[in-house]
């Protein structure tokens, strides 16, 4: 309990110190939270904010409404129109508020932790619309796209890619009883039969070259359509079926190379900028860091 109060109290400050900033607390806590991906982030700076209601002057915004909504499954959004969702959408922003003020009553805003944690954040928010804004700036000419297409020929031959779909047991019994049920069954239906116990994985298509070689070299076996053995891997038992590799897997492949062109647009800006920024690390605080493997808590080597 005190463990999620304080959580609640940190969303709290972190709002309160992000709007001394002149923006709307919500609307960066909005920014973060979508990741950039909504097209309603994507749209906010072209339209304009209008306060619903204020809590000792603390307002709560459109983009608050937003944030919230953005929560909620498409389904559940028909009642969150009607008086009563409205409602209920500002009665948390409101509770959400008097934590702020209960978070600045209490001068939580000057603890050191809760400091370093609103840095961070702060940072990841930055980074994140840096990143947004250098990635708008990057146009990948056709040209660009040649270039890349005549160096990786190889991705755009269909016999690269395979296509496949796959029960997983983890024992050799049920990878037995499944095996034979697809003698008499669909894929599908057996598939379906086993989800509970079975990792199911349906057409799926991947590179040739990207598979393990035990599998890429069962499914080179397989003509389409037919279903392999059992086939021992270090994930377990694997029933594989070939499939036909998807029509618009090139096309597919296009728009990963236009994503791939873009990322290492935005690497050659990064790495510019950081050839330019003074950089020093602490060589022994770095190799006395030790990694942990069951909790989130860094600690060092005692020499």
């Amino acid at each position: 309990m005190r463990k999620h109060l304080y959580l609640l109290i940190l969303i709290g400050s972190i709002s309160f110190a992000l709007s001394s900033c002149r923006r709307p607390s919500a609307g960066w806590i909005a920014w973060f939270n979508e990741l950039r991906s909504s097209p309603t982030l994507s749209n906010r700076a072209n339209s304009e904010e209008q306060i619903i209601a204020t809590v000792d002057e603390l307002p709560i915004n459109t983009s608050d409404f937003e944030r919230l909504i953005a929560l909620y499954s498409p389904d559940s959004r028909a009642f969150l129109s009607t008086p009563q969702g409205k409602k209920q959408i500002i009665d948390r922003l409101i509770n959400e508020k008097i934590l702020v003020i209960l978070a600045q009553k209490a001068d939580l805003q000057t603890d050191p932790l809760i400091k370093q944690e609103i840095q961070r954040f702060s940072e990841q928010v930055l980074r994140n619309a840096i990143q947004q804004r250098m990635e708008k700036q990057i146009f990948i000419t056709d040209e660009q796209i040649r270039k890349y297409d005549k160096q990786n020929l190889a991705i755009y031959q269909s016999s690269n890619f395979i296509s496949y779909s796959r029960i997983l047991m983890h024992s050799a019994a049920d990878a037995k009883k499944a095996a034979t049920l697809l003698k008499k069954q669909s894929f599908e239906k057996v598939a379906q039969s086993y989800a509970s116990k079975a990792n199911i994985a349906m057409n799926m298509v991947f590179a040739h070259d990207s598979l393990p070689p035990e599998i890429a070299a069962a499914l080179d076996k397989l003509p389409v359509g037919h279903i392999s053995p059992i086939i021992k891997t270090n994930a377990g038992f694997e029933i594989f079926r070939r499939d036909i590799v998807p029509a618009d897997t090139l096309l597919k492949v296009r728009e990963t190379v236009i994503e791939r062109l873009r990322a290492m647009a935005l690497m050659a800006e990064i790495n510019r900028a950081k050839s330019a920024a003074k950089i020093w690390i602490n060589e022994p605080a770095l190799n006395n860091l030790i990694i942990p493997q069951t909790s989130s808590t860094t600690t060092f080597k005692k020499n």
